[in-house]
């Protein structure tokens, strides 16, 4: 799954971007001042451009043009991978050598300044520092990165529920809110804490009654989610197959139960994969609310699960999904000059 975006200089201020997809065109003066609707594809190319021109960088108009089967509002990084390619082709044409992170943190900026979206940082260093067949360890504090080999016994497939995530958006910013009082909560009881990243349980635990028991359940969410990072990336190095697999569904767990942010379509694609004979693991992935789901499928077996999957998915809910095979981690951010 990619998008692909090919452009080149003009001499004015405008930058004209056509989609294949969409088969539309959309131009925006990037030296004029102005707001555009939250999340759009015109606040995204104006938001990249306008955090390029913020760092301090100097550029002009330009064209490009973008397609890609990489699907929109799934969860699956659309938009940060939008500003990624994008960011990479700016610097590419007009020659601004643009350092990998600092790519994803402009790419972060424009989503968070222009578009409307408080998103982390997670998505564009994964998109940035993607390598083939690889999987890639994030510190979000510090963007230092580790990496290691998926087992080659697995493959990764992932389900599309084609329900629109309606409520991601919003939710998303309740669930910072949340962790955001927790976190306030913490900090009388310990000054010296400065994120969840500073918590563990005792800590946790210290504050359960002053809080709301939802709010005591983000917070575990987090703490718990941490953990099975380390867990995940010592069980693929290891090899741990059935390891792999049971963290996958702790996340998934947690995710319905504590974070609560799945829905009944991605439940079922869970529930359904773990009847299948041949899965490891599964889980939601993205915000929530609908969106995709990730399913790693022992090798060899991809086609029989999409075809399991498929009937499960319109038996329990009348309705129908996508089924999209992946395979192994490929290469993230990638420049070819033509």
């Amino acid at each position: 799954l990619k998008n692909i975006l090919v452009g080149s200089t003009s001499q004015d201020y405008i930058v004209r971007c056509y989609s294949v997809k969409g088969n539309n065109e959309i131009s925006v003066n990037i030296q004029e001042s102005a707001v555009f609707e939250k999340g759009s594809t015109t606040a995204y190319i104006y938001g990249v451009c306008r955090s390029i021109i913020d760092a301090g960088y100097f550029i002009k108009g330009f064209r490009f043009v973008i397609d890609g089967d990489l699907p929109i509002g799934a969860g699956l990084s659309s938009s940060a991978s939008f500003c990624c390619g994008l960011i990479e082709l700016i610097s590419n044409i007009f020659r601004l050598n643009i350092e990998r992170k600092d790519i994803a943190r402009i790419a972060q900026r424009a989503e968070n300044n222009y578009a409307g979206v408080p998103c982390g940082i997670m998505d564009q260093m994964a998109i940035v520092f993607g390598q083939s067949n690889k999987l890639v360890k994030i510190d979000c504090r510090d963007l230092s990165i580790d990496y290691c080999s998926m087992p080659d016994s697995i493959s990764i497939v992932v389900i599309n529920t084609l329900i629109k995530r309606q409520l991601a958006k919003s939710e998303y910013a309740n669930r910072q809110t949340e962790c955001s009082l927790l976190l306030n909560e913490i900090k009388k009881v310990n000054g010296a804490v400065s994120s969840l990243r500073d918590v563990d349980y005792e800590l946790l635990n210290a504050v359960r009654d002053r809080v709301d028991t939802r709010v005591y359940m983000r917070g575990k969410y987090v703490l718990d989610e941490m953990k099975r990072v380390e867990r995940m990336f010592e069980a693929m190095n290891s090899n741990r197959i059935s390891d792999i697999g049971n963290i996958l569904l702790e996340g998934h767990i947690g995710l319905r139960d504590e974070y609560e942010v799945s829905c009944e379509e991605l439940n079922t694609i869970v529930d359904e994969s773990y009847k299948f004979e041949h899965i490891i693991g599964s889980r939601m992935t993205g915000a929530g609310f609908g969106g995709c789901a990730i399913a790693l499928v022992e090798k060899g077996y991809e086609e029989l699960y999409s075809s399991f999957i498929r009937e499960g998915y319109r038996s329990r809910l009348n309705r129908e999904c996508e089924v999209y095979m992946v395979g192994h981690p490929s290469n993230g951010l990638t420049s070819i000059k033509i």
